[in-house]
């Protein structure tokens, strides 16, 4: 039973499409885990890691986005794009109003 060139190519852009939602993910997570979020007014060397770690989250915001555009392109059901933009818009703007 032979997969058509069509079908491996629908499965190649949904791989492709889970691997930039994972990602994004990956991104926000690792950012947030380096940003620390300080409660206190950090120290200099902080405030870096803090501004470091906020593009990281901005990046997976970024992903994010793209992931939930991409989705709806491809024309996944609008729950699957907002369930997959909805992180970034958050996180975002979190950070955007908390850096």
């Amino acid at each position: 039973m032979k997969c058509s060139l069509e079908t491996r190519r629908r499965w190649t852009r949904t791989i492709a499409w889970i691997l930039l939602v994972i990602a994004s993910m990956a991104l926000i997570a690792y950012g947030i885990v380096r940003v620390d979020w300080h409660v206190w007014l950090p120290t200099p060397a902080e405030q870096e890691e803090s501004r470091i770690g906020s593009r990281y989250i901005y990046a997976g915001c970024a992903l994010s986005v793209t992931a939930a555009v991409w989705s709806h392109i491809r024309g996944n059901q609008v729950w699957v794009s907002v369930c997959v933009g909805l992180p970034g818009l958050l996180v975002g703007w979190a950070t955007l109003h908390q850096p």
